[in-house]
């Protein structure tokens, strides 16, 4: 085997990831139930109640190692390589240029886990459109709803044990998190996310447990957070970390984001981030980022979350939503893709939009442009929102 293969990943050979439910798995970005770590009697490994080193050597583990250092392509990695084809980049390189050691070009490497990935559960106190009740317990009502309607090609009815689950993913609870101090040693970053990870009060236990054995200084968190509730307390633990990395999830500007990340409320998000931003002057230790998921709903009227972002003067991470396909921006009709282009561009200095003009043009999805309008019809009843209110112009396509 070599190093560096066209298709390799650094991820399998120095992170450790979970599912909302509590279930191993090799990425965050992979096809989703295609890349949970398996056992042998093809069960996902769980890691409140299963060995996580077992889990490393498994032999789905040691298969999808190979097929990377062989130059192959996992099926669940299908997500990076169709951006990449897109526009030369994904989260796959990303990782690999943020992360990239001198690794054992090995099918079985070291158990040394430099980057947690902790999904602590599915409750949020937002449903966001693009959602599902398996990262928010809050959707749960309105999916069974869904269920029922002529998009049963993206949304299976849930057993009774499912909607039992979903109201609560409540594996934290079961997790001993002593268990995860021996993974501490080589730790350099926890990736706390949910869920909403603020509202989650199982962290505050593994926070604690890192700061009594010494480890916090050495070690960032970063959390995925809708910032729209928090806990002052976070605070104390906070200070003892090395880097707290806030990456604030908005997907626009204003009425926009209220429409898409339901039912938040543009001006507590606003007030909170002053807040954040205040703490920060006593703790000098965070660092902000807005991410935005960028889908149907917020390609046509980007303009005015960038202008915003910039006047903080804030990073911004685009994230180019994959799935449900009716809502990713390949769906949208030519001629507002070449209405997104020009507004676009003139930011291309400085943010990469140029990827995402990119991705958006490779390939038209039209044929789920009607998918698109009974998705949003459906969640435009239920919460008594109207599409022309924020999007006209998209809202104008049902004709095309």
């Amino acid at each position: 085997m070599k190093k560096n293969s066209k298709t390799f990943c650094i991820l399998p050979w120095m992170h450790v990831s979970t599912s909302p439910s509590g279930n191993l798995r090799v990425c965050c970005n992979g096809d989703f139930n295609k890349n949970f770590i398996l056992n042998s009697d093809g069960s996902p490994y769980k890691i409140y109640k299963d060995d996580l080193k077992k889990a490393w050597h498994a032999p789905f583990y040691k298969k999808i190692r190979w097929q990377m250092l062989d130059g192959q392509r996992p099926e669940m990695c299908a997500p990076c390589f169709r951006e990449e084809e897109a526009c030369s980049e994904s989260p796959r390189t990303r990782y690999n240029q943020k992360y990239m050691f001198d690794y054992e070009p090995s099918e079985t490497p070291p158990f040394h886990i430099k980057y947690i990935d902790l999904r602590l559960g599915n409750k949020c106190n937002l449903r966001c459109r693009m959602c599902n009740p398996y990262v928010s317990n809050s959707m749960l009502r309105e999916w069974e709803e869904l269920s029922k309607r002529n998009l049963s090609q993206f949304i299976r009815p849930l057993s009774q044990n499912e909607k039992k689950k979903f109201k609560n993913l409540s594996w934290p609870e079961k997790m001993d998190f002593s268990k995860f101090l021996q993974l501490m040693q080589y730790v350099e970053e926890i990736y706390l996310t949910g869920g909403e990870p603020l509202l989650i009060q199982e962290q505050y236990d593994l926070l604690e447990q890192i700061i009594q054995k010494g480890f916090a200084s050495n070690i960032s968190l970063k959390y995925n957070t809708n910032l729209t509730k928090y806990d002052f307390k976070i605070g104390h633990l906070w200070k003892h970390f090395k880097k707290i990395h806030l990456h604030i999830s908005i997907d626009g500007f204003g009425k926009l984001n209220d429409y898409i990340r339901y039912p938040s409320q543009w001006t507590q998000i606003e007030n909170n981030l002053k807040e954040m931003i205040s703490l920060n002057e006593k703790l000098s230790n965070m660092a902000f980022r807005i991410d935005c998921t960028v889908q149907m709903y917020n390609i046509t009227s980007m303009t005015d979350l960038l202008w915003w972002v910039k006047k903080q003067n804030l990073d911004l991470y685009l994230n180019i939503l994959d799935t449900p396909k009716f809502l990713n921006i390949r769906v949208l009709p030519d001629e507002l893709k070449k209405k997104a282009r020009e507004s676009l561009l003139p930011f291309q200095k400085d943010f990469p939009v140029k990827k995402i003009i990119d991705y958006m043009e490779r390939e038209s999805w039209m044929d789920y442009l009607d998918d698109f309008f009974h998705w949003t019809d459906f969640f435009d009843k239920s919460r008594n929102q109207n599409l022309n209110d924020v999007l006209p112009e998209l809202s104008a396509c049902r004709s095309a």
